[in-house]
């Protein structure tokens, strides 16, 4: 298929890839930024066209020669892309700040950090050492189109500072606050319309280092988790420091916990909405949670049920305890195992169903209150 490229200078270029031979696998990619070399800006705008990737950032193969973009901005207003649409660049490129505005098209994904994995012999970061892929914050502004996966931040082991997601219209399948892998140190998810078909949660895999957010006000969502979707596919992520739930408005049809948040200070506040304890639906999912030394879980609003086959365990150590706070517009539902060592780790009142157990363990000796 032939694309019409125009220049910001207003000079055009006809893009056909019938020009460069016969390969079985040929597709095209656009960078709004430069090749082994940096810039202060760049800007790209996609009205129509069918393509595999669209980059806001630019591509550089060698560390030496980085592809960096100051301030970065990619609007699609129409076209087909098969594989992504960045807020950043590839392999070594990094982008201070990004915005990406989607208002109607297809993408497979749309990312607000860039691209570290080419190929096996073409990737960089560790899990340990993420790429900087944008190092101030990108925005994903989706108000129109489909896309199956919106993410805040990078492909494989990119470094996201600050990633946004304002969802306000249009259709996707997941919209994770996170990127593939890598790590994103605060991520911040605002779902005000459209409809998620499948799951909004924080984490993929990698990590949120600092905080995780999520706010929804208004839209259809079939399925809000805290943490990480164990009903998506191979999410292993983890939340270190905060993470919020936050729900006002719209239509969302089941609340999990999710997973990953053990180590976390976690906030729910989800109105007279049902929240459970367990990482999804899936019939492996995760139902026994640890609120960390140190870490405070805040009911705020909302209803948390703790299934028959769950458990929550306040842990302690030499640093601290876990906190369990209950709010007086909230509920606790017991129907399952609440372990702690010290009742004044519980903060709130809890509402025992019958058949499930308090266990106090005070000094190796356990004394079980039992509904």
């Amino acid at each position: 298929r032939v694309l019409l490229i125009t220049f910001s200078d207003g000079t055009t270029q006809t893009l056909n890839p019938a020009d460069y031979g016969n390969q079985p696998k040929k597709f095209v990619n656009i960078f709004g930024g430069s090749k082994n070399a940096s810039v202060a800006s760049s800007s790209v705008t996609v009205n129509s066209g069918y393509m595999n990737a669209v980059y806001a950032g630019g591509f550089s193969d060698a560390e030496a020669t980085p592809a960096n973009v100051t301030t970065s901005a990619l609007v699609m207003n129409g076209g087909y892309v098969t594989n992504a649409i960045y807020g950043g660049g590839l392999l070594y490129s990094t982008v201070q700040n990004a915005t990406v505005t989607m208002n109607d098209g297809y993408t497979l994904f749309l990312m607000g950090g860039g691209a570290c994995y080419l190929s096996d012999a073409q990737n960089i970061g560790t899990p340990d050492n993420p790429y900087p892929s944008i190092t101030g914050k990108t925005t994903v502004n989706v108000n129109g189109g489909n896309a199956d996966y919106v993410m805040g931040g990078g492909q494989g082991y990119a470094l996201v500072n600050n990633s946004e997601i304002n969802f306000n219209d249009g259709t996707a399948v997941e919209v994770i606050g996170s990127g593939s892998n890598g790590t994103t140190d605060n991520s911040v998810v605002n779902i005000r319309g459209g409809e998620v078909t499948d799951y909004v949660f924080s984490v993929n895999r990698g990590a949120v280092a600092d905080s995780a957010t999520i706010n929804i006000t208004g839209g259809t969502v079939a399925n809000a988790y805290a943490g990480a979707s164990q009903d998506s596919s191979n999410t292993t992520g983890k939340v270190t420091g905060s993470v919020s739930l936050n729900i006002s408005g719209g239509d969302v049809s089941s609340i999990y916990v999710g997973t990953g948040i053990n180590d976390a200070n976690v906030n729910l506040n989800v109105g007279d909405r049902t929240i459970i304890a367990q990482g999804g639906f899936a019939a492996n999912a995760d139902k026994d949670y640890t609120i960390a030394p140190g870490k405070e879980w805040n009911i705020e609003s909302g209803r948390l049920v703790v299934p028959s086959n769950g458990s929550i365990t306040l842990a302690s150590s030499a640093d601290g305890r876990g906190v369990l706070n209950i709010s007086d517009n909230a509920t606790f539902t017991l129907d399952g195992v609440l372990n702690t060592d010290a009742l004044n780790q519980i903060n709130g009142k809890v509402q025992m169903v019958q058949g499930s157990e308090l266990n106090y363990d005070f000094n190796g000796n356990q004394t079980t209150f039992a509904s």
